[in-house]
């Protein structure tokens, strides 16, 4: 049935769609054919009555008009004068009367050309009259389209003869070649369909139609067989997969708890080593200080006290190093419990400027601190993890500046304040962005770099940014320098209350 439909449709639209393009072209000729007619009998009538019109004789420009129409079997003819004014109308003599100017013959006694207009009955053709540049009159006739329409209707009901022709026949065909072919094909379906439900173990043995039909219903049978034997073969590679695939799940839990584990003892290590470091590494900060202030008692010269600045020195590089690793060891070990108490955006940013600035000033860079004024003046977080991610990037970014500015802005953003550091110096390359937040990875891992640090400053400041529910970003262009952007949530209020 839908082969049936499938034919007959495609066969009716194809009779239908020639026999309207038939009766189109048919349509044009014979329209073509009309407006020749048109223009033929209005040069006709133009050259039987210029003399007529010249010497204003109606009565024969009516006889003239009279025989035009009757013997051409025109609908009406009508010839104006030079104002417009309709002298003979074959139509309704009654316009003859009239005195006053004909509106459509004063429009055609103002053409250069002849003039054909359609309408639903008729052909309507005018032009003017004219000896040299001297208009005499207009000329109008209508021709009836009743030639026309009978034919456009005859073609139509050819058309659709044909068609329910073409439609019988072709059902006729469809049902003989499916009496031949497509019943067998219908069986090898069905059979197939069972196959595809996943029954291997239906065997495929099409009965009558072609050589070819039974070919293929061969090559089927072969195919059934070769699935059948494939799809055991795949029944006991996902048994044996399986089994890998439990104890490979086995052995990746364990290696899983042990790294876990592992992860936490190297923690907590970090943690005991870094604490019980940096009581020793006060106390020779301290006694360094009170040395150099000349405090103990002890007299020295300018040597020695070169050698107690350079142990002081290194004694503070030690004690931040130190400081770093038990910043990263407290967060990765879990024990990092974040304050929720009041602070001021306006304190902290003073406190930053006047605790960084002596850096600045000390490498002649210009150091810019701007606050947001629709920041609320008191917020509630941590206030030390928000001091040591705000130091960190701006003593990164005085390190690696050499010349030019360093900024810090605090903005209100939505329901978030950004924090971003902003400076002028060398840039970061675009290999180097993806591990900058990396442990101990930095820009310059030569032996030979000209910055000193251990690499931990921005992954403290991660890893601090994302515990407080976060993000920092980075844009950097070398030579130009590089922009770090911070976003945290705002909280007002104290939590609980």
């Amino acid at each position: 049935m839908q082969l049936i439909i499938m034919v007959t449709t495609i066969i009716i639209i194809t009779v239908i769609s020639l026999s309207v393009l038939i009766t189109m072209r048919e349509s044009q000729t014979i329209r073509r054919d009309l407006e020749e007619r048109a223009k033929t009998t209005l040069e006709s009538l133009d050259a039987a009555m210029l003399d007529l019109l010249y010497f204003s004789n109606v009565d024969s420009i009516e006889t003239i008009a009279e025989n035009f129409a009757e013997t051409s079997g025109m609908l009406a003819v009508r010839v104006y004068d030079a104002n417009g004014r309709i002298l003979i109308a074959t139509d309704d003599p009654l316009l003859e009367a009239r005195i006053e100017p004909d509106a459509y013959g004063m429009q055609l006694v103002q053409l250069t050309d002849t003039q054909i207009v359609w309408t639903s009955d008729r052909l309507m053709a005018g032009k003017p009259l004219t000896v040299g540049r001297q208009i005499l009159g207009a000329i109008h006739i209508e021709l009836s389209t009743q030639t026309l329409t009978t034919q456009l209707q005859t073609n139509i009901l050819q058309g659709f003869i044909t068609a329910i022709i073409a439609s019988a026949l072709s059902i006729a065909a469809v049902f003989f070649v499916s009496r031949s072919l497509v019943a067998p094909i219908a069986e090898l379906v069905k059979r197939t369909q069972s196959i595809a439900q996943g029954d291997l173990a239906h065997t495929i043995d099409v009965q009558g139609g072609s050589a070819e039909m039974t070919e293929l219903a061969n090559t089927i049978e072969y195919m059934r067989k070769s699935l059948q034997e494939i799809y055991a073969e795949l029944e006991q590679r996902v048994v044996d997969r399986t089994v890998e695939m439990k104890q490979a799940r086995d052995e990746a839990l364990a290696a899983q708890r042990i790294a876990n584990e592992n992860s936490r003892l190297k923690s907590e290590f970090l943690s005991m080593m870094s604490h019980e470091l940096r009581t020793p590494m006060n106390a020779i900060e301290g006694f360094t200080s009170i040395i150099l202030n000349r405090m103990g008692g002890a007299e020295y010269n300018d040597k020695t006290e070169r050698y107690i600045n350079k142990v002081q020195s290194n004694s503070q590089r030690l004690l931040g190093l130190i400081n770093d690793f038990l910043d990263l060891s407290r967060i990765e070990s879990g024990r990092l419990e974040l304050a929720h108490s009041p602070m001021s955006p306006f304190d902290m940013a003073q406190k930053w400027q006047d605790n960084l600035s002596v850096l600045a000033e000390n490498k002649g860079l210009d150091f810019e601190v701007s606050v947001d004024p629709n920041l609320p003046e008191t917020l509630y977080g941590d206030e030390e993890s928000l001091s040591k991610i705000a130091v960190n990037l701006l003593g990164n970014a005085i390190k690696f500046t050499e010349e030019g500015t360093v900024s810090l802005s605090l903005e209100k953003q939505d329901n978030q304040m950004a924090l971003e550091v902003r400076d002028t110096g060398m840039g970061i390359p675009p290999h180097a962005r993806d591990f900058v937040f990396e442990e101990f990875r930095q820009v310059d891992q030569s032996s030979k770099r000209v910055h000193d640090g251990t690499g931990l400053g921005l992954t403290i400041v991660q890893k601090l940014v994302r515990e407080m529910n976060g993000t920092v970003t980075l844009q950097s262009e070398v030579g130009v320098g590089s922009t770090f952007t911070v976003l945290l949530p705002i909280q007002t209020e104290k939590q609980g209350a």
